[in-house]
């Protein structure tokens, strides 16, 4: 229902949607999914083993959220800290929603294409965490 929200309030704004942006909207969408089960898979197999991980991801995801530009955009970043910011693997993410959903446009290929490359690693390490930890879930728990 969000996506329909957002899409209202850019048509009411007057955003003029690119084709070719809307095109990429999927992909930019299994981007962000391949983000969230890779990191969702790696910390529900730690959880188990450490339960006072869950403790410290409210801090941390909250230190995550104001790395990531969701309600500020990365130009009003200083320069020499960007590339600091580039490391979020939700910052590609949220650009391309940005220029889609915002600016009525297209992607950058290698700002997505980073992400996709994140993505990728942390869905490969969510699956092997996975995978061999939850041999012994049934002894822990």
């Amino acid at each position: 229902y969000c996506e329909i929200v957002v899409i209202a309030v850019s048509l009411l704004s007057g955003v003029r949607f690119s084709p070719v942006g809307l095109l990429c909207l999927p992909a930019v969408m299994a981007v962000e999914y391949m983000l969230a089960l890779g990191i969702t898979l790696i910390i529900s197999a730690v959880d188990v083993y450490f339960r006072d991980l869950e403790h410290m991801l409210s801090i941390v995801s909250m230190a995550w959220m104001f790395m990531t530009p969701i309600m500020y955009d990365l130009s009003i970043v200083p320069e020499r800290l960007r590339p600091l910011f580039q490391l979020n693997p939700m910052t590609g993410v949220i650009t391309a929603y940005r220029n889609i959903l915002y600016a009525g446009g297209v992607p950058k290929l290698e700002t997505l294409g980073v992400a996709l490359g994140m993505g990728a690693v942390f869905l490969v390490i969510g699956f092997l965490v996975f995978g061999r930890l939850k041999r012994r879930f049934s002894e822990v728990i």
